[in-house]
């Protein structure tokens, strides 16, 4: 319908693989290999994964992608994985989700989260059970939100420039409906970035 309106249209957030018109966003598996990378540079070698079980979440899709890729380039395991629900994983899947994966895996040594809602979740589930963050687990979420800076410890994050990409999606856009704006098909691709804090 978008195609067939004949208006100027801006994707935001995701690279789509078939984009409608321009994109302004980032790589979801790119930012989450980063997060891999960054926390094996700190001596982390058993990582665990938390993320929702259906195939419509693509950014969850992508995020699981860049986490295994980012382990193999290293040489380490990939297994640790635990689908969870329905995205969005909320905070108490996010809870029920860390105790099923240490279960499994009780040497897990971090757990990268989709969100950090679900990091939350996985964090407070730990501090119920007395586990410490990060000596006894580390954990890290997706996305910057508020909770990821308030709550106790502080979490280890990605943070993805939301405003910079609402306000480049808005430049496009205005840009396109002036007859200034780039080609069909073109691709913005804006910056992320880890925000390393106690968690981990």
């Amino acid at each position: 319908m978008l195609e067939k309106a004949g208006i100027p249209v801006v994707e935001t957030w995701d690279i789509p693989a078939n984009p409608i018109d321009q994109v302004v966003g980032f790589s979801n598996g790119e930012a989450m290999a980063l997060l891999v990378r960054t926390l094996a540079a700190k001596g982390y070698t058993r990582f665990g994964y938390i993320g929702g079980t259906t195939s419509r979440d693509t950014r969850g899709s992508q995020r699981r992608a860049g986490f295994v890729r980012a382990l193999e380039e290293l040489d380490l395991p990939t297994g640790r994985v635990i689908s969870f629900g329905v995205p969005p994983i909320s905070m108490e899947q996010g809870g029920q989700a860390v105790v099923s994966l240490l279960e499994r895996w009780p040497d897990t040594q971090v757990v990268l989260c989709v969100s950090d809602l679900s990091a939350f979740g996985a964090l407070m589930e730990c501090n119920r059970r007395g586990l410490r963050v990060p000596e006894d687990i580390a954990i890290a979420g997706f996305g910057d939100y508020e909770i990821s800076a308030c709550c106790h410890p502080r979490m280890t994050t990605i943070n993805v420039g939301c405003y910079d990409i609402g306000q480049l999606a808005a430049t496009r856009l205005i840009q396109a409906i002036q007859g200034e704006g780039g080609s069909a098909e073109e691709i913005t691709l804006t910056g992320y970035r880890v925000i390393e804090r106690e968690s981990t």
